[in-house]
């Protein structure tokens, strides 16, 4: 379940509205919040 860190992007990517206001947020890049998301996105997929 490596992926509940994902959820707190994926939280704060909802609340701010977009990727480069979560990743400003967050104090990490927004090809990071991308890469996290994109994990999610997958494994929700996978089943």
């Amino acid at each position: 379940m490596e992926n509940f860190n994902a959820i707190p992007v994926f939280v704060a990517v909802a609340q701010q509205g977009g990727f480069s206001a979560a990743a400003r947020e967050l104090n990490i890049s927004k090809s990071a919040v991308s890469k996290r998301i994109t994990q999610l996105e997958q494994q929700l997929e996978s089943g």
